[in-house]
């Protein structure tokens, strides 16, 4: 009994050895074939499912087909070409480009109090017209509503009336508004006068360069010949000065 128990003993060392020995990892192959072709399997019909590892049956790629034939009449264009589809929409000036727009196109004159010059009466309504406070809001409102229009128009009649009436006080060379006729002539008896005038305070207010011919100068021909017949000069170029402002051309981009 003693024998048996020790030869247990010593089998059992050496198992115990022999796994703690590290096993040597297999040494690599001296080179990997590559040309070892793939197994070819039969071509599978339309409708076979091949089986995938997990046993799960996938369909075939041959099995789903595309219609190819006309289901009816399409255009790849549209019918009515829209040539302000991928225009954005328009946006106004900040009160301070505006400000400083307003006093560029007149010379230096803005909408400012009459007691407090260069205190610009923009300043009070800011909130009013979308500037941040970064308190209640952080993102400027740069939309053209009918607030902003409003307060546009109180702007543009107190600048007018205050430019009209500078230039007919300094010299024709000192003139920014009445620059191509003068002040005491009637537009309805100087026509081009009257056209070369207004072709530069388009030019001046709006940024445009219109022919004499152009179409466009046709409704500020009117207005100002129109308003001179009813009224006086000053007038009529007075009623062009508060619609140049007003204008959608000259404050928004």
């Amino acid at each position: 009994m003693r024998t048996l128990f020790m030869t247990g003993v010593v089998l059992v060392l050496v198992a115990a050895c022999a796994m703690e020995q590290p096993v040597a990892p297999a040494s690599p192959p001296d080179r990997v074939i590559l040309s070892q072709a793939a197994p070819t399997l039969p071509p599978m019909n339309r409708g076979e499912h091949a089986i995938t590892a997990g046993g799960e049956e996938s369909e075939s790629a041959e099995q789903t087909s595309t219609n190819t034939q006309a289901v009816g009449d399409f255009e790849l264009e549209p019918a009515t070409w829209d040539p302000n589809a991928f225009i954005r929409p328009r946006r106004r000036m900040n009160i301070d480009q505006l400000d400083q727009a307003i006093r560029d196109a007149t010379g230096g004159i803005g909408w400012d109090n009459p007691q407090w010059p260069h205190n610009s009466l923009w300043t009070p309504l800011r909130p009013t017209l979308g500037v941040p406070d970064f308190y209640r809001s952080v993102h400027e409102d740069l939309t053209p509503n009918l607030v902003f229009q409003k307060f546009l128009a109180d702007a543009a009649e107190p600048v007018c009336n205050q430019l009209l009436l500078q230039e007919q006080q300094v010299p024709a060379d000192q003139r920014v508004f009445l620059v191509a006729i003068d002040p005491t002539e009637d537009p309805n008896a100087y026509p081009q006068k009257t056209d070369a005038n207004l072709q530069m305070l388009l030019m001046r207010f709006h940024g445009k360069d219109y022919d004499v011919t152009d179409p466009a100068l046709v409704p500020w021909r009117w207005l100002v010949t129109y308003v001179a017949s009813q009224t006086d000069t000053i007038d009529a170029w007075r009623a062009v000065c508060a619609t140049l402002i007003l204008h959608p051309d000259f404050y928004s981009y």
